[in-house]
């Protein structure tokens, strides 16, 4: 006896539209997200395909059938992905319309190639109930596995989430291009053009979650966003505008570079120029004469190539890699202008308490953070910000602190804070605590920095930019 399931095809798009109203009407139900997510993936999308191309019942064997979906929706779900980027733009919606639309198509063409032979030839899925003597040991075995991954693959997602109800908490930060896509950043400009680009906030904290963003160009603020205030789940994005106001410096290699495609050679990683007046460690520096135009439209094969700089000893310049390319003497050497994005929280610390309100706007890197306090209180308080790095492997630790700042009500404070790192190199966690006349009033533990984005940008004036073309 069996039980035979005629019209997978409904059921499987059912299970797909349901996911959708479940992400959209219960975002915060992850055991729903989950059980319909995983087959959404990884399962339906490959299957409905081998069911179009082989429709009838003896066509593949069941082992085939039933394993070899989970391989083609692997393949398939990402290929739909990466046309998705490059016809329009990837994001939760768009993605999962993508390949629902992509398996309603599917399923179409299954179930018409389905019907164009007869009824005993075609496939169904079927459920073998009571004894399985009758049965081949390798089909018994195959369904024991099948049950068996089941139970596992079950028990782990329960146990996943049991363990973290809340889900992960996280905030995506993101930059677009001129055709909001992930590529075709500025490179060049000249003084005083404003230069456009695209950025994106997605709230995934569980919670609503007020943000900030400040744009500075070499360390120095030039414009900020704020307030951008998001529900769980909800998308920001906007463009945003910059304007250099000074132009990069460029100098000359001194020595020629007679360097190739070597894997590595010690003299391609040190260049001698003419000055090194206003670079600093960590810097990008173009080497090379070709425009930037030309190097994005990739009309010639530029001999222009971008490198950090890792020390410098005079006229030397000790770079982070090797050179690639050879360059004569005489060939420039341009600075680049860093224009960051940093993403800040902001959190109204006690906001039904008049007497100890506080806000806080906090950018917390790896290495530095960036904070702002507003005393919103009616008297005036002391503040005390303590961070420790707890090195996840050697457990060493080492604290940072700022005391004693004495606020007002509705005075400000700001500053930049840069950690003392542990003795020893490690991946650390970073905790930040911050007092309010010695009670602590907001405590945070993460294991990497708040998201960052930034980009180099070679600055001229008109007539540097005219220089700067290839003959």
């Amino acid at each position: 006896m069996q039980i035979r399931i005629k019209n997978e095809l409904l059921l499987i798009n059912i299970c797909s539209l349901l996911l959708i109203l479940v992400i959209w009407l219960l975002p915060n139900i992850q055991v729903l997200r989950i059980i319909l997510g995983l087959p959404f993936l990884l399962y339906f999308p490959g299957y409905l395909l081998i069911l179009a191309l082989f429709p009838q019942r003896d066509s593949l064997q069941s082992f085939e059938r039933y394993v070899l979906p989970f391989g083609l929706s692997v393949v398939i779900v990402p290929l739909l992905g990466f046309i998705l980027n490059y016809a329009w733009k990837i994001d939760l919606w768009s993605f999962l319309i993508t390949i629902l639309v992509f398996m309603a198509i599917v399923s179409v063409i299954a179930w018409y190639e389905r019907h164009k032979i007869p009824e005993a030839e075609r496939f169904h899925v079927t459920f073998p109930i009571g004894k399985l003597n009758n049965r081949s040991i390798a089909d018994r075995a195959f369904l024991v596995l099948i049950v068996i991954l089941v139970l596992v693959v079950s028990v782990l997602l329960i146990v996943a989430v049991v363990s973290n109800k809340e889900g992960e908490k996280y905030t995506e930060f993101y930059m677009l291009g001129p055709e909001h896509k992930a590529e075709d950043y500025p490179l060049e400009t000249v003084v005083g053009k404003e230069e456009t680009v695209t950025l994106g906030i997605i709230n995934n904290e569980g919670k609503r979650q007020s943000y900030s963003i400040r744009i500075s160009l070499e360390g120095i603020p030039q414009n900020e966003i704020v307030p951008i205030i998001l529900g769980d789940g909800e998308l920001w994005e906007e463009d945003v505008s910059f304007t250099a106001y000074e132009a990069s410096c460029i100098t000359e290699l001194v020595e020629p570079e007679f360097c190739g495609t070597q894997v590595f050679n010690p003299d391609c990683q040190t260049i001698k120029v003419e000055s090194t007046e206003h670079l600093k460690l960590g810097d990008c520096i173009w080497v090379g004469t070709v425009s930037f135009e030309s190097l994005r439209d990739k009309q010639v094969r530029s001999r222009k190539e971008p490198v950090y700089v890792r020390e410098i000893e005079g006229n030397d310049i000790i770079l982070e890699d090797i050179l690639r390319r050879g360059h004569p003497a005489g060939d420039l050497v341009r600075e680049s202008i860093k224009v960051e994005f940093k993403l800040f929280k902001l959190r109204d610390l006690h906001e039904s308490d008049d007497e100890k309100r506080s806000l806080l706007s906090l950018w917390l890197g790896e290495t530095s953070l960036d904070a702002e306090i507003t005393n919103f209180g009616i008297d005036t308080a002391t503040y005390d910000i303590v961070v420790t790095l707890t090195g996840l492997n050697n457990g060493k630790t080492s604290t940072t602190s700022i005391e004693a700042i004495e606020l007002e009500p509705e005075k400000q404070w700001s500053s930049n804070l840069d950690y003392v790192l542990p003795p020893e190199p490690d991946w650390w966690k970073i905790e930040f605590d911050l007092y309010r006349n010695g009670e602590n009033l907001y405590h945070e533990k993460i294991s990497d920095g708040y998201p960052q984005l930034y980009l180099w940008l070679h600055v001229t004036e008109d007539s540097q930019a005219a220089e700067a073309e290839v003959e």
